[in-house]
């Protein structure tokens, strides 16, 4: 069922669109906020290496945001709020939230999670979103936890399973709800993409668990 104002092709053009232009004005959001961190610590980023003036920057964030919004219009009224929301969770994680590593963690995977739901309305979605969203919110929030103490030294527990946790539970329930209307072959696929996805991930966090990981260990288990 879609929900949007677009037929077929261009609504996902559309939210595609949507998405990337707030994913991309968040980053720079991200940079400027962060450039007397990066001045110190990664003098070769675009802010502090002079590659980018702070005057673009600031000039080219709010520019993305309203493209990105804009972009969703088209696509009906969820989506269009969706957006929105979007929006002001990608401005609160980087001007509110910033420095509290729980708080800002769980907003960036609301980020996420809401980024994948801006696709759902413009398309149509069911119950397998919700879950798929709920799914990819609590996995992004726990790499970004991790992440925040990607440049020093740190021991973890049992944080570190949480991403295979969340990528196990959240996409067997969208498995169990999907496979009454997708094909066998595609769905078996898709079944086996989860199990490695799965087994990667849990690889990673058991390389890291219950002892003291250097940043240059720590950075590529996350990236991976």
């Amino acid at each position: 069922v879609v929900t949007g104002g677009l037929p077929g092709p261009a609504s996902f053009v559309f939210a595609a669109l949507t998405s990337l232009c707030l994913y991309a004005a968040g980053l720079v959001l991200n940079d400027l906020h962060d450039e007397a961190f990066d001045r110190e610590h990664r003098p070769e980023r675009p802010l502090p290496s002079g590659r980018v003036s702070r005057i673009a920057a600031a000039r080219l964030c709010p520019s993305l945001t309203a493209l990105g919004v804009l972009c969703a219009l088209p696509l009906g009224r969820p989506a269009f709020l969706a957006a929105l929301l979007l929006a002001a969770l990608v401005y609160a994680y980087n001007l509110v939230f910033k420095g509290d590593r729980l708080r800002a963690s769980v907003c960036m995977g609301l980020c996420r999670g809401c980024s994948l739901l801006v696709g759902a309305a413009a398309v149509g979605g069911g119950l397998a979103v919700i879950v798929a969203a709920a799914a990819v919110t609590v996995y992004i929030a726990a790499v970004t936890w991790i992440a925040a103490g990607e440049n020093r030294a740190q021991t973890l527990d049992h944080v570190v399973l949480v991403p295979a946790y969340a990528f196990a539970a959240g996409g067997s329930l969208v498995a169990l709800a999907v496979i009454r209307s997708a094909f066998p072959v595609p769905w078996l696929l898709g079944a086996a993409l989860l199990g490695w996805s799965v087994h990667r991930i849990w690889r990673h966090g058991a390389k890291l668990r219950k002892r003291a990981v250097p940043p240059e260990q720590m950075q590529p288990a996350i990236g991976g």
